[in-house]
């Protein structure tokens, strides 16, 4: 009689595009419960350099994110606004902050099924009275909305 060995060949864990300095890396994840509930949600991680150049301080930070029309379609814009409808971003040990957008904000915007990517942002020009902004490009695959 004889034995062939088995190998414990253990799944790939998903790989998160690395966070640019004055950039942004963007993610689509899910967790599922014990009792098979799905939730969906968009994650997206700051760079420390981007971070610093919107003027982020403290271990929260309220965001605004607007989706560009016109000649900006396609861009999602960051600014601080810590107003209460504002998106929460927490600061990570490396200075960068990390915020989600959840499965009914991203309704009809983004889709909810995409590879991670990561991308530089462009600071836009200061406009008297407002806070800095800054806008990035976002991939097809996470424009790409179902009807």
């Amino acid at each position: 009689m004889s034995w062939e060995p088995i190998s414990n060949v253990k799944p790939a864990a998903p790989s998160a595009a690395k966070v640019p300095p004055m950039g942004v890396s963007v993610a689509a994840r899910k967790l599922s419960s014990r009792l098979g509930k799905t939730v969906r949600y968009i994650k997206v991680a700051i760079g420390p350099q981007l971070a610093k150049a919107l003027c982020m301080v403290g271990d929260q930070a309220g965001l605004r994110l607007s989706l560009g029309g016109g000649k900006f379609a396609g861009h999602v814009a960051l600014s601080v606004d810590n107003a209460a409808d504002c998106f929460r971003a927490k600061r990570g040990k490396d200075g960068g902050y990390v915020l989600t957008i959840n499965e009914a904000s991203a309704e009809g915007l983004f889709a909810l099924e995409f590879p991670p990517f990561a991308t530089a942002a462009d600071l836009q020009p200061l406009e008297k009275g407002k806070p800095p902004l800054a806008a990035f490009k976002a991939s097809e695959p996470m424009l790409a909305v179902e009807d």
